[in-house]
């Protein structure tokens, strides 16, 4: 049996007034301050907020297991739910170099967060089930957390945020018919190596790299409002929806010689941007709308489909040839041509003005509408 005195301590323990002193570091600035409460409310108080910390990864033993109850706060299981938020906040036991998740089914919460005091960047592997998100997925650390298991996003609000350490996932994502919100304004790296998949798109908020890179089936669309979204290794890593591109943002073709699933691309403010080698084909329609700039420093980027210049000015600035390859050149937007390459111009109702400023403009069969001004710099050619 206990001695009083040990079992004082004990009782202690689950508040943090016997634990490490980084736990009680991280314990106590959440309780300072108490207000003049009756002794009920305050015991009721912490209560509440030791079973929160409950919930709270402290990584005791060195090996990640999720299962192990002394690797959570309490050394007891957290309570899983949609209500209920994860957070990673320690690891304690140097030698733990990895976490795993061997629940045998899937689990819920409401956000599941990697906090700046956790102190190490550890792949997340697992037995095949995965995590039910009903709120967000954030790393606010330094360090880059790698998700091996399936993510199943499960709100009309969902975020995952790179905010200041980079997220790779390399499972499957599930959007749940609803969109993916991406903060984070610290230009780190969402990188989803794995499937994302349903009916729900993928929006960038803010100064964060989204890499698309697999036989994605998502087909609500993708809308880079700010930041960087990055297309490479699979051709349908685009997804089926449409792709828009707004003021201060880009769209980077990370492709050689392939070409992207025809989905439309519209600019809105936005960029496009390829600088690898080889001929890439963007098989859908691609529309402009106020000041866009497409900037092909290698290799060469070819649309398949019509071009609708419907207002302000497109800059198309490439090295080596690119342009148009099919459909026709529409809409009453003017289009400056820089760089030394050739532009492809299949001409259709088109009636802006075109500045040459370099290279070339190679004219294929039609002819243009006479409303329009063209004007060319020295040593340029209009063929």
């Amino acid at each position: 049996m206990k001695t009083s005195r040990e079992g004082i301590r004990t009782e202690r323990s689950a508040f943090g007034f016997f634990q490490p002193l980084e736990k009680r570091r991280r314990f106590f600035p959440r309780i300072g301050n108490l207000p003049r409460l009756a002794s009920a409310t305050v015991v009721i108080f912490l209560s509440n907020l030791a079973l929160c910390l409950g919930g709270n990864w402290d990584g005791d033993n060195p090996a990640g297991n999720f299962s192990y109850h002394n690797n959570w706060y309490s050394n007891s299981q957290p309570t899983w739910g949609s209500g209920n938020t994860h957070y990673f906040s320690y690891r304690n036991n140097a030698s733990q170099t990895s976490l795993y998740y061997d629940y045998g089914s899937w689990v819920a919460c409401l956000d599941f967060i990697y906090e700046s005091t956790f102190g190490a960047g550890l792949p997340l592997d697992g037995n095949g089930n995965g995590i039910n998100v009903y709120g967000k997925l954030e790393n606010q650390g330094s360090y880059s957390q790698t998700i091996n298991i399936p993510i199943s996003m499960k709100t009309s609000s969902a975020q995952i945020n790179p905010v200041n350490g980079n997220l790779t996932f390399n499972n499957y994502v599930y959007n749940n018919s609803n969109w993916i919100n991406v903060w984070g304004n610290n230009g780190k790296t969402l990188a989803l190596y794995g499937v994302l998949s349903d009916a729900g798109g993928l929006a960038v908020k803010e100064n964060s790299t989204v890499i698309l890179a697999n036989d994605n089936t998502f087909s609500g669309g993708i809308w880079v409002e700010k930041g960087t979204v990055r297309l490479q290794t699979h051709t349908n890593a685009v997804g089926t929806g449409s792709v828009n591109v707004g003021t201060n943002a880009t769209l980077d073709i990370n492709y050689g010689a392939v070409h992207v699933r025809g989905v439309a691309l519209t600019l809105y403010n936005g960029k496009v941007s390829k600088t690898v080698t080889g001929s890439t084909y963007w098989d859908g329609a691609f529309t402009n709308y106020n000041s866009s700039t497409v900037s092909v420093s290698a290799g060469n980027f070819i649309i398949i489909s019509n071009m609708s210049l419907n207002s302000g000015t497109l800059v198309f600035s490439n090295v080596f040839n690119s342009g148009m390859n099919g459909g026709t050149m529409t809409g009453s937007g003017n289009l400056i041509k820089q760089g030394l390459g050739a532009f492809f111009l299949f001409p259709g109702t088109h009636s802006g003005n075109i500045d040459l400023y370099q290279g070339e403009i190679r004219q294929f069969t039609g002819t243009m509408p006479g409303s329009g001004i063209l004007t060319m710099s020295t040593a340029t050619t209009y063929r």
